[in-house]
């Protein structure tokens, strides 16, 4: 995962089809320069609840942990 150490906006979606029972989320910024997969959290299910996409403020750390700051309202793309 590429070190973010700037705030930005990302996307967290959740696979519409899968054939896994939990399928990893799908993370990346607008220019997707930062894209990986996730598999779900407590805290992440919380987050989303029964949305198939959020869009949040977050950043990689130096130690390459995806943290999330706050959620952000829904983007255009």
């Amino acid at each position: 995962m590429k070190n973010s150490k700037n705030p930005e906006v990302f996307k967290i979606q959740v696979p519409l089809h899968s054939s896994e029972e939990n399928p990893p989320l799908l993370i990346y910024n607008r220019n997707r320069s930062i894209f990986f997969q996730m598999g779900i959290t407590e805290g992440l299910q919380k987050l989303i609840g029964d949305d198939s996409k959020i869009y949040v403020l977050g950043y990689i750390d130096g130690n390459n942990v995806f943290q999330i700051i706050r959620k952000v309202e829904s983007q255009r793309w």
